[in-house]
C-alpha cells in the first residue's frame, strides 16, 4: 500500500510541476515557471511532494490521496494540507473524482469555494482515478497571504535523500548515540559524543596518528566499497605532510579541524571539519525522518535502531529496512525510476559519462533539481553526477555494476511492513 502511494503520488507531482513549469498553471498571480522540486521535511507532519522558488521566496506542499482513500481520509487530507502551512507557503490537495462512487470532485469543490478560497492559502488538484498524471486545477491558489519564507537553497536542491560515506556501521553508531541521549544515558550533544569517541581518535592532538571510526565493539570500519576505512582528517593531515609542515603546525591545523566549538580567536561566521561532516551525515539522518528537526530521535528511528540491537548493524534485516527508508522516505525510488527509465532509453552509442551528463540536463530542465543557468559545467573538481548515489546502490544491492537494477529485491523491501 506503501508504495503504491509512493507511485501514483510520484506521477501526480511529476505532472503537476510540468503544468507549472511550462507555464500551464500559476499560483500566487504568476508563480510557477522557476519551481523546482525539493526535499521534503520527513518529519511530522510530512508532505508528498515540495516544490520551492527560490526568487520569490515560495515554498508549495502537496498532500496527495489515493483512489483507495475514504471519504473521512479525504478530509483527513484537507487537515494535513492545511497543516504543511506552517513550514510552506501555500499548500496543495490532490484527490482522486471519485471515491467509492461518490463525486469527491464536486464535493470538495464546494468546501473549498465556501470555506477555504481566499480565506487560506491552500489549493485542489484533481486527479482521474485510473490515471494519477491527468490532473486538473480545480481551485487555485492567486493570493499569498503568508510573508516570503526564508530559503536555504544549498539545503534544497535535491528531492531524494543526501547520502555520502556512511556505511551501515556508522549510520547505526551514530543512531546509537541519539538513543543514549533519549533513555537519559548521554547528556549533551549526541552527535559531538560521537565524534569525540568514535570518529576521531582522543589522542590525535598527541601523536597525530591517524586511526578509523571504531564501532561500538572498538572495531574499525570500512567503506562501503570496503577497499578502505572511514578516517576523518586524513587529507588534511596527508596534504600538512606532503607540504613538510611541522608538527606543530600540523597539531594546530588538526586542532582547528576537530574542534567542536567556535574557538575565541575567531571573527564572523566559523566553520571546520567537524561541522561540515557534522552537517552531511546529519542531513540525511533528517531526510529520512530517524532524527527529526529538534536533533532528537523519531519513533521511527528508536525502531530502527531495535532492529539494528538486536540483529547486529550489517544484519539481513536491519539492511533491508534501512534500503527501504532509504527508497521511500528518502526518495531514492523515485530517482531509481528515472534513472532506469532514461537509462534503458538512451542511444546504444551514448556511454555512461555522457548520459548522466544528459540526464543531470534534463532532470533541470524537468524542475527535478535545481536549475543553475550559471553552473560551470567544466568542472575537473565536480564529481559526476550521481556519483554517491551509484555507490550506496550497489552497496545495497539494488543495482550491479553494469546499471541494472534489482527490481525483484527493491519490491521486496519496499512492501516490508511499515516501522
Amino acid at each position: 500500500m506503501e508504495l503504491n502511494h509512493h507511485i501514483m503520488a510520484k506521477e501526480a507531482t511529476d505532472a503537476i510541476l510540468s503544468k507549472f513549469i511550462n507555464g500551464n498553471w500559476k499560483c500566487c498571480k504568476n508563480v510557477g515557471t522557476n519551481f523546482y522540486r525539493t526535499n521534503t521535511f520527513a518529519d511530522f507532519p510530512s508532505p508528498d511532494a515540495t516544490f520551492v522558488d527560490e526568487g520569490n521566496k515560495i515554498l508549495v506542499s502537496f498532500e496527495f490521496k489515493p483512489p483507495t482513500e475514504t471519504k473521512r481520509g479525504i478530509l483527513t487530507g484537507l487537515g494535513q494540507a492545511i497543516a504543511y502551512l506552517e513550514r510552506a507557503t501555500i499548500s496543495y490537495l490532490i484527490v482522486p473524482k471519485t471515491i467509492e462512487d461518490f463525486d469527491m470532485e464536486s464535493y470538495m469543490k464546494d468546501i473549498f469555494t465556501k470555506l477555504i478560497k481566499d480565506k487560506l492559502p491552500v489549493g485542489l488538484i484533481i486527479y482521474t482515478n485510473n490515471n494519477p498524471s491527468n490532473v486538473t486545477l480545480a481551485v487555485n491558489v492567486v493570493n499569498c497571504t503568508k510573508n516570503p519564507i526564508s530559503i536555504n537553497s544549498s539545503k534544497n536542491n535535491r528531492y531524494w535523500a543526501k547520502h555520502q560515506d556512511m556505511p551501515l556501521p556508522l549510520f547505526f553508531l551514530i543512531l546509537h548515540f541519539y538513543y543514549l541521549k533519549q533513555v537519559g544515558m548521554l547528556d549533551g550533544d549526541a552527535y559531538e559524543a560521537c565524534w569525540k569517541k568514535h570518529m576521531i581518535s582522543p589522542s590525535i592532538l598527541d601523536d597525530l596518528e591517524l586511526r578509523p571510526v571504531i564501532d561500538l565493539k572498538n572495531n574499525p570500519i570500512r567503506t562501503m566499497m570496503g577497499e578502505d576505512y572511514i578516517c576523518y582528517n586524513k587529507g588534511i593531515i596527508e596534504s600538512l605532510k606532503k607540504e613538510g609542515a611541522s608538527n606543530d603546525i600540523i597539531r594546530e591545523e588538526i586542532k582547528k579541524a576537530i574542534a567542536t566549538s567556535k574557538p575565541d580567536n575567531t571573527n564572523g561566521k566559523w566553520d571546520n571539519n567537524y561541522r561540515r561532516v557534522r552537517r552531511y551525515l546529519l542531513a540525511f539522518f533528517k531526510q529520512i525522518n530517524v532524527i527529526d528537526s529538534n536533533d532528537n530521535i523519531t519513533t521511527k528511528g528508536l525502531k530502527l535502531h531495535q532492529i539494528g540491537l538486536t540483529n547486529g548493524p550489517e544484519s539481513k534485516l536491519f539492511k533491508d529496512y534501512f534500503t527501504k527508508e532509504i527508497l521511500i522516505t528518502g526518495c531514492h525510488f523515485d530517482l531509481i525510476v528515472d534513472f532506469d527509465k532514461m537509462f534503458r532509453n538512451r542511444p546504444f552509442d551514448i556511454g555512461l559519462t555522457t548520459f548522466l551528463e544528459e540526464m543531470e540536463k534534463k532532470y533541470e530542465e524537468m524542475g527535478y533539481i535545481k536549475r543553475n543557468p550559471g553552473r560551470k559545467v567544466d568542472n575537473g573538481n565536480k564529481k559526476p553526477f550521481l556519483d554517491h548515489e551509484r555507490t550506496l546502490w550497489k552497496y545495497l544491492d539494488l543495482m550491479d555494476n553494469s546499471y541494472n537494477f534489482n527490481w525483484k529485491r527493491i519490491m521486496e523491501v519496499c512492501s516490508l511492513p511499515n516501522l
